[in-house]
């Protein structure tokens, strides 16, 4: 017997939800947006799973326009994030997706 409670999402809900905070974190890149990402990263979930989801709702969800959009984020230290985040934990987060998202973006080698 399977769970249907609407408090269990299944692995494609979450991959649905996060391609979702994808689009719009390249529409408005807001520092809530950027903590869910940390959060559903925290919870087990990467960026990269969602990548070809975001991709398919919104054609310019590229690995590189992400990149960009999150290297010009500043979050200074007196901001206010939420859900506990303190703003250097934030853009450490955030400096380490821009490089896993300027991977993702580049194509693969014929030797890997």
């Amino acid at each position: 017997m399977t769970d249907s409670s609407p408090d269990k999402l299944t692995a494609l809900q979450i991959e649905e939800i996060l391609a979702t905070k994808l689009t719009t974190v390249l529409s408005r890149a807001e520092v809530r947006d950027l903590v869910d990402l940390l959060f559903l990263e925290r919870a087990g979930w990467r960026v990269e799973q969602a990548l070809a989801a975001a991709l398919a709702k919104d054609g310019g969800c590229t690995p590189a326009a992400l990149a960009w959009i999150l290297s010009e984020v500043s979050i200074p230290d007196e901001a206010t994030v939420p859900g506990g985040v303190h703003p250097a934990e934030l853009r450490e987060f955030v400096r380490a997706l821009v490089v896993r998202l300027r991977r993702a973006a580049l194509p693969a080698r014929a030797d890997e």
